[in-house]
């Protein structure tokens, strides 16, 4: 019975081969598995895009985050340049003015320094220049200086007269002990 059955199932298959029932169950499951298989591709295509586009959109936040605070720095740039642009003008008037001051010193030194040397072209003593040049100092100098030039001078006079005195009355003393 089971040689009867075996040869009825061939037989069976044999004729579905022959009508092209087989051949076309075949293909039904090849276009199936096609399809199937283009399913799988695009779902693997669109998972391989996920991360590629979660990156790009990443990448794309960061490039607007640095242009804003591009904008944020350009815009703190531009306000600390108006806020430091009266302070440069300050510095510059003063540095300005002092440049000025030591110019007309400057002229003054040397028209005081021409106007005392001797007539003949005979060459002054270092003493002398140093002299002429003091007094030419002391004639520019706002008289507040002079008087705290002289203050000094005086000052620096009298520790110096004291220091003296104390050396000679120490050097009496010693030989009378």
């Amino acid at each position: 019975m089971d040689r009867f059955l075996g040869f009825g199932r061939r037989l069976w298959f044999v004729c579905r081969v022959m009508l092209g029932i087989e051949e076309r169950s075949i293909r039904a499951q090849n276009i199936e598995f096609q399809k199937k298989l283009m399913l799988m591709r695009e779902r693997k295509a669109s998972l391989e895009r996920v991360p590629e586009q979660m990156i790009l959109s990443e990448i794309r936040k960061v490039v607007e985050e640095m242009q804003k605070l591009n904008e944020s720095l350009d815009k703190t740039e531009e306000a600390v340049q108006k806020f430091l642009e009266p302070v440069r003008k300050e510095a510059h008037l003063i540095m300005e003015a002092q440049l000025e001051k030591e110019e007309k010193l400057m002229r003054e030194l040397m028209q005081a320094t021409h106007q005392n040397m001797p007539q003949l072209g005979a060459v002054p003593s270092k003493e002398e220049i140093l002299q002429q040049a003091m007094r030419a100092t002391y004639e520019a100098m706002p008289q507040e200086k002079i008087v705290q030039n002289k203050e000094e001078t005086l000052s620096s006079n009298l520790n110096s007269v004291s220091h003296n005195v104390e050396v000679t009355v120490e050097k009496e003393k010693k030989p009378q002990e």
